[in-house]
């Protein structure tokens, strides 16, 4: 008993006042993440009267999600450094790791668009073999336009996390504002009233990047200047930045492919259930169907993980910049009960969603009205039953998960905002490569002998979450990764660095 209560007393926060700082960081975050899963969910939404158009965007939003991978792998590689060096007030160094986020950024942004634009059909149809040819054109038509937001997503994404990671959420949510309106506005200009169908989609997105850069731009220009780079010389980094990256690669590449593995699950999830395979055959119905909504509405309610990063920065690297070690092991642990109550928070409201998910007919009114068309009533009474139903029971899994998520995704942050951050990238790439081979596993054995209940094998699936936990807090609790990396300079020797990255 004396054990637990000491664990409790270290594990959240010891006093009402630092329980407003630490939602004074993370609400507006979670607010900002809200708005821009939001994003997704319009456009998911505004599509459902289009038939074939949420699989479409499902299909294609796949390759939106390997990209995003790239950025989150470079962030991962980049934040502690970015957020020690400022905490020290080091905004030479702090600029010219924002430059190395963009450039890395903006060169695989660049390549993704290239390889799209030469093989979109390719890349549908590998995502999604089978589907029937309505959903591959409309896939394609939406990947040729959503290649000018990859682009733009490079800046916005640099500009976006930094804000973050230098205390600026709530300004960051005010922008996320105008960019979720901005979406909505051009969203239903280009669709409803000009009838563009997913190319307005995807233009209404190309438009909401545009004033994303431009905003957080803003912003930052505004709060401190001083890390805003002249493109110029983009190319012109400090030799203790590169250096510091250049012994991260590695972990950022393991990091980028352990997060594509996550990614990759949609296009799993079509091969075990292609169109036609859930639910009655007339329906066409895949796995894109429901868990391109689904995951839109998950994204929503996954919002709060985004908080966490903005914290351990703000919380835990700048004090590791500024030498205080101490100060930083106390916030980390503290940090990790408030984000589990978050994560508790965040279930709840998506359990009163599940609840009440078979009466949200709106979801599915694309595939309904179709089904009306073609088969009458009866048939369109059927699918929107289906789907809802499947929906409904492929989120109980994420609802009992995420406070679990939120506890262990906060260990994973404060080991990557001091050093071992090459060394967390192999337990984050092993955890997730062994995760894929048990989805490939799911996917062979219960799409076999439950062609028709995708839920069961989701649920089957986030069962692997459970001992995923156990390797994450043996890092965090046993390695010494509390560490201020800035005291390092140019005339540190690369072996010391080595050493300690």
């Amino acid at each position: 008993m004396k054990n637990t209560k000491k664990f409790l007393r270290e594990h959240f926060p010891d006093s009402w006042s630092t329980t407003k700082l630490y939602t004074k960081i993370a609400v507006p975050v979670i607010i900002a993440a809200i708005l821009f899963a939001l994003n997704n969910f319009i456009d998911n939404f505004m599509v459902t009267t289009i038939d074939g158009g949420v699989a479409a965007l499902s299909i294609a939003n796949v390759y939106t999600a390997l990209l995003t991978s790239v950025y989150v792998a470079i962030s991962f590689i980049s934040v502690s450094a970015f957020a020690q060096f400022y905490g020290k007030k080091d905004y030479k160094k702090a600029r010219d790791t924002m430059k190395f986020r963009f450039m890395s950024a903006f060169i695989f942004a660049v390549i993704w668009t290239v390889i799209a634009l030469i093989f979109p059909r390719q890349l549908v149809q590998l995502v999604s073999p089978g589907e029937r040819e309505e959903v591959v054109v409309l896939a394609i038509e939406y990947i040729r336009y959503i290649t000018i937001a990859w682009v733009l997503l490079s800046a916005s994404f640099t500009y976006g996390s930094a804000l973050r990671e230098m205390g600026y959420g709530k300004l960051q949510m005010y922008n996320s504002i105008i960019i979720l309106a901005t979406n909505i506005i051009f969203n239903s200009i280009f669709i409803f009233a000009l009838n563009m169908g997913v190319v307005g989609a995807a233009a209404a997105s190309a438009i909401a990047r545009v004033v994303a850069v431009l905003t957080n731009w803003g912003v930052m220009f505004w709060k401190n200047k001083h890390v805003i780079f002249n493109p110029i010389r983009l190319f012109v980094i400090d030799r203790h930045i590169w250096h510091i990256m250049k012994f991260r690669v590695l972990g950022g590449f393991l990091i980028a492919i352990s997060q594509m593995t996550i990614n990759l699950r949609t296009m799993l999830w079509n091969y075990g259930y292609p169109a036609g395979s859930v639910g009655s055959a007339q329906f066409n119905l895949s796995a894109a169907s429901i868990i391109g909504i689904t995951g839109s509405i998950t994204a929503v309610f996954l919002s709060a993980i985004n908080s966490i990063n903005a914290t351990t920065s703000v919380l835990v690297s700048q004090e590791l910049g500024r030498n205080n070690i101490d100060v930083a092991k106390v916030n980390s642990r503290q940090l990790k009960g408030y984000n589990f109550v978050l994560g508790l928070v965040s279930a709840s409201l998506l359990g009163l969603i599940v609840i009440i998910l078979p009466y949200l007919g709106f979801l599915v009114r694309g595939q309904v009205e179709n089904q009306r068309t073609i088969n009458g009533d009866v048939a369109a009474n059927l699918i929107q039953t289906q789907m809802l139903s499947e929906m409904q029971y492929t989120l109980l899994p994420i609802v009992f998960l995420m406070p679990t998520w939120l506890w262990f995704i906060s260990s994973s942050n404060a080991i990557q905002s001091g050093k071992k951050n090459t060394l967390l990238s192999y337990v984050d790439f092993t955890a997730n490569i062994l995760q894929f081979i048990w989805l490939v596993i799911v996917n062979v054995v219960l799409a076999r002998f439950f062609p028709d209940k995708l839920w069961l094998a989701v649920l089957v699936f986030y069962l692997s979450d459970i001992p995923k936990i156990f390797p994450y807090e043996y890092a965090y609790y046993k390695w010494n990764w509390a560490t201020n990396i800035t005291l390092d300079d140019k005339k540190t020797k690369v072996e010391k660095l080595k050493n300690e990255i």
